[in-house]
């Protein structure tokens, strides 16, 4: 999962220099149920959370490229203060 703005910094510190061929670009490995939990904890919201999916299906993403270039996704704090501004339905 990626911000939109951690995206924007990434590409933009990659302009700066030379571009390597391949970027791979991502912040959190985020399960859905997650994604929910935190949704609910921010909004106060409360419901049945689903299962969590299976991990070995995931293929993560190496970002240690654009790390060492400086580039530092939000994380979760991004996550919550995102989920935070989106008005609650």
């Amino acid at each position: 999962e990626l911000h939109v703005d951690d995206l924007a910094a990434a590409v933009a510190l990659v302009l700066r220099g030379p571009a390597p061929p391949v970027l791979d670009v991502s912040d959190i490995m985020l399960d859905r149920r997650d994604l929910l939990r935190t949704y609910a904890q921010v909004t106060g919201r409360g419901g049945t959370l689903p299962d969590r999916a299976d991990p070995t299906t995931v293929s993560e993403m190496d970002c240690a490229l654009l790390r060492t270039l400086g580039w530092r996704p939000r994380g979760w704090a991004g996550l919550r203060s995102a989920l935070a501004a989106m008005p609650v339905c």
